[in-house]
């Protein structure tokens, strides 16, 4: 490669179809209008307690691969490094329990942080770049970082394609550290290359490690089942929806 290092990129992003760019979260964001920073859910078993913490909520549809089963899991009990394979039953009965108060099983990013930024959900569980922006903008909305789910976002190219070479040499500047290093200026996802994790947002780290919130307090969604399982899990949810 001419720009970057691949020494410089963990192993799990490299890949014999894919190689990562970066990474985003799925966490619990709140209002602050509602929640003061502090005193807000630290854990999706908070989440789940309507007690505790009354208020409408929103999640992400599990149609979508997004982590909503994963959180489910969470708050009854399995830790974070045996949530895979997915007990999909056990979430569903899970999810049951606070189905009444989710207001939204959201589809679109936008939707997730506006429902927040309105207060239809004084808690949702959604992608941090959503809410930081939201948050850059005033919106009163922060992010819990704990039991965080991250997702990588990945370069691919068509076997199909009419320069693949071009495509390689694109795809190897995009992640080399200078370019990664730009790249961190305007956005709050975290970049795949180690050298430039430097130049992250404070916001997305954790204060008592120095690591990304990703790798201090998260867990990394896991693709391969969810591509063997999502359709499956598509019909399993549109029936629980309907029941």
């Amino acid at each position: 490669m001419r720009y970057t290092d691949p020494n410089d990129l963990d192993a799990v992003l490299r890949k014999p179809a894919f190689v990562g760019h970066s990474y985003f979260a799925t966490l619990l964001g709140y209002n602050t209008k509602h929640f003061a920073p502090g005193s807000e859910p630290k854990s999706w078993a908070e989440f789940w307690d309507l007690k505790r913490f009354p208020g409408p909520r929103a999640l992400p549809n599990p149609a979508l691969g997004e982590p909503t089963l994963e959180f489910a899991l969470l708050a009854d009990g399995v830790p974070m490094d045996k949530l895979y394979p997915l007990d999909v039953e056990r979430a569903l009965k899970k999810l049951a329990e606070i189905r009444g108060s989710v207001v939204k099983f959201w589809e679109a990013g936008a939707m997730s942080v506006q429902l927040l930024v309105d207060a239809e959900a004084t808690l949702v569980g959604l992608w941090n770049t959503r809410l930081y922006e939201a948050r850059g903008k005033g919106a009163p909305v922060e992010a819990q970082w704990n039991q965080n789910q991250a997702a990588l976002v990945a370069f691919g190219i068509n076997a199909k394609a009419r320069n693949p070479e071009s495509a390689r040499v694109f795809v190897d500047y995009c992640l080399s550290a200078p370019t990664q290093t730009r790249w961190m200026q305007a956005v709050t996802a975290m970049p795949a290359n180690r050298k430039a994790q430097a130049a992250a947002s404070p916001s997305l780290r954790d204060p008592a490690s120095g690591k990304l919130w990703v790798n201090s307090h998260g867990f990394m969604r896991d693709y391969v089942w969810w591509a063997d399982n999502r359709q499956r899990v598509a019909d399993r949810w549109q029936r629980w929806v309907m029941g």
